[in-house]
Order: structure tokens, then sequence, then C-alpha cells
């Protein structure tokens, strides 16, 4: 089923740029005619700066929010969720840590790779919420959730592919139908992905993954099913590196309260039938409502997540100065 939603880098404001906040905007996928193209990458340019202890950073996920009564009524509780410090794993080579501005952020080399343990027991439902810049080639798997960064048909652009597998077994690749810009950050070519959120039920062998708030696309099984009890994340980075600028793993939604664990916002169950659906409910119905809750969501603003990142090499140089 085809389930496009694509993003767009909006234009940053110089206040925007010194809170080391990104917007994203997210619009309708449609057919370039521009042909591709080879993009040299700039020399690589140095970004100075081992990172500084700072207050972890939850990505704008709503339920980790705690500034008004409303928000902390359906707050998770700080023992359902981790937030990574972004620190470099014991033996990993081609990994930094760096910060710009008042953003830290893992710095990976091209060809270079990371990983780390995902939280909870086999069969738990997990779900990882992360900021991530990646050049064209960048490969994210989740267990046997497989992402990659692919270059888009037109000129200048990035898509999300999501890895299955045919009827023969073969691995197979299709648009998620989430496309960016490809910019530079330290003199190397990278796509700045939304906010992206996959929830794993090791349990069923499916994932769902989200752009925001968004579901972009529900019931997925795994490109590798071997390895959906690893309960790990790893990230090879393509040619020009990769920067992960936040990690959040959590037991619950992240997104939106959702008492049935079914992937899908409870207050829009409510809505069309009155309560949630139960435990156990069949796919079919789940997998209907799934698609009605994604048409509301294409037309209805709020579902763009801003999350603490980094910023392209060209903001950086048309930001105003400091003052000394």
């Amino acid at each position: 089923m085809k389930r496009p939603l694509l993003t767009s880098y909006s234009v940053l404001t110089a206040a925007s740029v010194l809170l080391g906040i990104l917007p994203f905007a997210f619009g309708a996928d449609k057919s370039a005619k521009s042909p591709v193209t080879n993009i040299t990458p700039a020399a690589p340019a140095v970004n100075p700066g081992a990172a500084a202890a700072r207050k972890p950073v939850t990505l704008g996920l709503p339920r980790l929010k705690t500034a008004s009564d409303a928000d902390r009524a359906v707050s998770l509780a700080p023992a359902k969720f981790e937030i990574d410090p972004l620190t470099v794993p014991a033996g990993a080579t081609g990994v930094r840590q760096q910060a710009q501005r008042h953003v830290d952020f893992l710095a990976i080399d091209g060809r270079g790779t990371w990983s780390r343990a995902l939280r909870g027991s086999l069969g738990d439902v997990v779900f990882v919420s992360f900021c991530l810049n990646a050049a064209i080639g960048t490969q994210i798997e989740i267990a046997g959730a497989l992402l990659r960064v692919d270059a888009h048909k037109e000129a200048g652009k990035a898509e999300l592919m999501i890895a299955g597998r045919s009827k023969s077994g073969a691995l197979q690749w299709k648009p998620a139908g989430l496309r960016c810009s490809l910019e530079s950050y330290g003199g190397r070519l990278m796509a700045s992905l939304p906010l992206l959120t996959v929830r794993l039920d090791t349990a069923a062998g499916t994932w769902d993954l989200y752009s925001g708030k968004a579901q972009v696309a529900d019931d997925l099984k795994f490109a590798d099913a071997a390895k959906k009890n690893e309960r790990g994340m790893s990230l090879v980075a393509g040619a020009n590196g990769a920067q992960l600028c936040g990690l959040v793993v959590s037991d619950e939604n992240p997104l939106f309260p959702d008492a049935n664990a079914n992937g899908i916002d409870d207050s829009f169950e409510i809505e069309r039938k009155g309560a949630v659906l139960a435990k156990g409910s069949s796919a079919s119905a789940q997998k209907v409502l799934a698609k009605d809750w994604r048409e509301v969501q294409r037309s209805t603003p709020g579902n763009v997540l801003s999350a603490g990142r980094t910023v392209p090499d060209h903001v950086i140089a048309s930001a105003p100065s400091r003052k000394k």
C-alpha cells in the first residue's frame, strides 16, 4: 500500500540557529522531473568542540514533556524511557562526540559503524526515536527493521527507503514516502531526516514507522526475521558520514497515549469507535483504522516535531556573530 508523506527542508531564522532547533515542513510527494546527478561533496571541514555535559535532549517527543498539567497527565514515567547520552561506545572507531552551539551529537565517519543495545526483554514492544543527519547510503537497523537513505531522482534530494522481502524471499527496498534536501554539514553532504520513531513488536514480528507524530507505515515485516530478538540498533554511515543528534528508547509510545499498544492514537480510536479497540482485535480492523488515521493526519497540522539538532553550513555562515 502506498503511503506518501514527505518532508522538505524549511528556512531557518537566525533565532532558531542560536537555539539549535531545526523545524521541518511536510508536504505531498510530487514526482520530480530532474535527473539524478552526481554531487561532489566539499572538502571535509573540522567541526570543533567536544560535547559538554548538558541537559538530556527529549527530541520534542510529546509524552516526555512536563510543561503543564495536561502534559503531565499523559507523560511517561522516567522509568519508562531512557535518553541516550550520546557518548562514544567502548571500542568504537570513527565515532566522535562533538558539539555545535547548543547541540551535542555523535559524528560518525564515512563507512563508520555505531551500535547500542535496546532496553526491555524478549517479546516486549519497544519504541526507538532518533534525530539523524545522514549521507546517501547510510543504513539503520533496529532489530529486524531496516532503513536506508538513498538518492532521490530529483537532483539534490534524498529519500528514506524501507526494506522488506519479496514473495521469493529476496531483499526488496521500497520508498517510505519521505524525502529531504541534501545540505552541507561540516563540508559533507547529508540529508537532514525528520524525527523518526520505530515501534517494534518483536513478538508479532512487525514494526511501524512514524515521522514526527504521523504514522508513515504500519504492520511491516522484519527484513531479517532472525534478528528480531537481538534487541539492538546499529548504524552504518554512508561515504559522507552521519550525525546522530539524539536518541530516546521507550517502553511505551512517546508520541501519544496508546493503552492497547496497537500504534494508533487512543483519542482517534475513541473519536471513531467510541472506545479504544480491544487488545487482540483482528488485524484487518486495525489496518482499516490505521489507514483512516493516516488520511486524517495528512490534513491535520501539528504533526511535525522540532528537535535540537545541528544545522547546515550555510545557516551558520549567515548567522549573526555573537558579541564578546
